[in-house]
């Protein structure tokens, strides 16, 4: 059977100071589109989810990643209070959660050559 586009949840957000309002993704979403102003501005992953998939596209300006509880629940093996892992612009991030504590990512760079994004320091 052949997906639509009505079967996807897309978002578009733009990363913030801290990753609320705007920054944070929503339950359920499953493809956002992401603007940032400062590549220290931060996006935040929905909550885990076992099998739940993130992917991200960012444009011009990088962001910062986080899950929902950096100092519980990790990014590729990364945890702590305010611990995150920087995206590079024109990149797109596929985010995995793998368990109730832990997200596994890799990134594809404006040219599609793939790497592990690192880990939340």
């Amino acid at each position: 059977m052949r997906e639509s586009n009505r079967d996807r949840a897309v978002q578009d957000r733009t990363a913030t100071v801290t990753g609320a309002t705007t920054g944070t993704v929503n339950e359920g979403v499953d493809h956002v589109s992401v603007t940032s102003a400062n590549a220290a501005h931060i996006v935040i992953l929905p909550s885990p989810v076992v099998g739940r998939q993130v992917v991200l596209n960012v444009g011009a300006n990088g962001f910062e990643l986080k899950t929902s509880a950096p100092a519980t629940v990790a990014l590729n093996g990364g945890t702590g209070a305010s611990v995150s892992s920087t995206i590079a612009a024109n990149s797109t991030v596929l985010a995995i959660c793998v368990s109730a504590t832990a997200w596994k990512a890799i990134f594809l760079d404006a040219d599609s050559d793939v790497a592990k994004v690192e880990a939340a320091h």
